[in-house]
């Protein structure tokens, strides 16, 4: 009869904690970079702005929760969605070791987030949470939103 009692309090504290990871943890900004560089498809300059997150939401419920929460203080103080090709990249702050010493010359290298060394290493390409575009959403599966004015489509990464 006790090992019942404590078989269902471990499995509701697991229930709990799945639910917590999955839906309640929203996280917290850590750090905004920006950089601008002339994009020779678009044929002017566009502005990247990568955003670490501490405890990253893991849902797309919970990711969206998260940009709802924190667009309109990203959008007044860093203005990253100026023209249609400016994005913004959601990444965990996960700072990792350089794989190619070469690529700390890039903003975003081939296989990492290394924001031109100014973080002292790069993030993996598996750390990136969702990206945030203005305009409508390009696939069936992206969510839009509206703020001020600004209508923007999250894109999910899987």
């Amino acid at each position: 009869m006790k090992s019942i009692k404590i078989i269902i309090t471990i499995l509701a504290l697991c229930t709990l904690y799945i639910l917590y990871i999955f839906y309640l943890r929203q996280g917290h900004i850590k750090e905004i970079y920006q950089h601008s560089e002339y994009s020779e498809i678009w044929g002017r300059d566009c502005k990247s702005t990568v955003i670490l997150v501490d405890n990253a939401p893991l849902s797309h419920d919970a990711k969206k929760e998260f940009w709802k929460k924190n667009s309109i203080e990203i959008i007044k103080k860093w203005a990253p969605l100026t023209n249609s090709c400016d994005e913004i990249l959601f990444v965990k702050n996960r700072i990792g070791r350089v794989q190619q010493s070469g690529d700390l010359k890039y903003w975003i290298a081939d296989n990492a987030i290394c924001l031109n060394g100014i973080i002292g290493g790069c993030i993996s390409w598996d750390d990136r949470l969702f990206y945030v575009k203005a305009g409508d959403p390009i696939w069936k599966d992206e969510v839009s939103t509206e703020k001020n004015g600004l209508r923007t489509h999250l894109n999910f990464i899987n």
